[in-house]
């Protein structure tokens, strides 16, 4: 085998190779993501009757309306620090306003938490358990989608 058959046979190994492990990652991969969202993730996951619904989507109903305040707050706060950049530096102001941004957002997590809580007060006995290794997955449930590359 001359020079060139060699390094075009370890070229076209070495693709092959890189194909099949960008494959296996890719399949590999496992989906925690309901493709209808996490509200019926959620339903299916804790197997509710259809009065756990209907009281599950007013939670729901109830939960994005809080949480649609409290982002509301947050892009005010953050929209008042980002002004200072613009005046003379008062770390007293924008201590201040980092400090209301923060207590912000742990109000908003605090409305997550509470909602998690009212959907643990839907279950009966037999749906503890389901809801117990719910808990265990939230993190992927309502984890961004990753943004497709370029």
């Amino acid at each position: 085998m001359n020079k060139n058959k060699l390094q075009l046979f370890i070229i076209v190994g070495l693709l092959i190779s890189n194909v099949l492990m960008a494959a296996a990652l890719v399949l590999g991969r496992p989906s925690h993501r309901d493709p209808q969202g996490p509200k019926n993730a959620i339903i299916n996951k804790l197997h509710f009757d259809q009065n756990q619904v209907l009281k599950y989507e007013q939670f729901i109903d109830k939960h994005r309306k809080m949480v649609k305040e409290k982002e509301a707050e947050l892009n005010e706060g953050k929209k008042m620090l980002y002004s200072q950049l613009l005046v003379e530096n008062n770390s007293t102001i924008v201590d201040s306003l980092i400090a209301n941004i923060a207590r912000t957002h742990a109000q908003l997590e605090k409305i997550h938490y509470n909602h998690f809580l009212e959907i643990k007060g839907l279950c009966n006995s037999t749906q503890k358990q389901y809801y117990e290794d719910l808990t265990k997955e939230l993190e992927h449930l309502f984890a961004p989608k990753p943004h497709p590359k370029r």
